[in-house]
């Protein structure tokens, strides 16, 4: 049966063994009627820790520290939550990131997330107005306008274990 049916087989493996996961588009930016941009949004990437698989807290916590701009002693308790799924750092240059990822600590990994940033400080703040924690405006020209400003989502297809949890540092596919 499974010389017949491979085909079939591997592709009820392979979808056994991935989770899509859709990854938020960044905000359109907001700028005058010159072109001088009021608010934007930057990339960046969360570092994420998965405890379990990280074998000696202080040691790791001790090579994370100087790229999270982070203290050591910091970083230790939260390497030893135990609890699977821990935030290291929300907005992390994604330069940083990459060096990050390099570096290949167990257990750490990174997800796309994006920072909203005004090169003129709060001059424009109350007419540009913000956006809320789900990446919708809530307020000004980003309440207003939020449909055009809130771009398209993309996909990423990510490997996981038959238990379903997300395996960190395998390569990902993007659609």
């Amino acid at each position: 049966v499974q010389v017949l049916r491979a085909g079939e087989y591997g592709r009820a493996a392979r979808q056994e063994l991935t989770q899509s996961v859709t990854l938020p588009a960044l905000r359109g930016s907001v700028t005058d009627r010159n072109g001088v941009v009021l608010m934007t949004s930057v990339p960046t990437d969360m570092v994420v820790a998965d405890d379990f698989q990280v074998p000696h807290p202080r040691q790791e916590a001790r090579g994370l520290a100087p790229l999270l701009h982070r203290s050591a002693s910091s970083l230790v308790p939260l390497l030893s939550e135990r609890a699977g799924y821990v935030p290291l750092v929300r907005h992390l240059a994604v330069n940083r990131a990459k060096k990050l990822q390099a570096l290949a600590f167990p257990g750490i990994t990174t997800i796309g997330n994006s920072v909203d940033v005004a090169p003129d400080g709060t001059l424009a703040a109350p007419v540009v107005g913000g956006g809320n924690a789900a990446g919708t405006g809530d307020a000004g020209l980003e309440g207003q306008d939020n449909r055009p400003l809130e771009g398209r989502a993309g996909h990423e297809t990510l490997p996981e274990s038959p238990a379903g949890v997300p395996v960190p540092r395998s390569s990902v596919a993007r659609a």
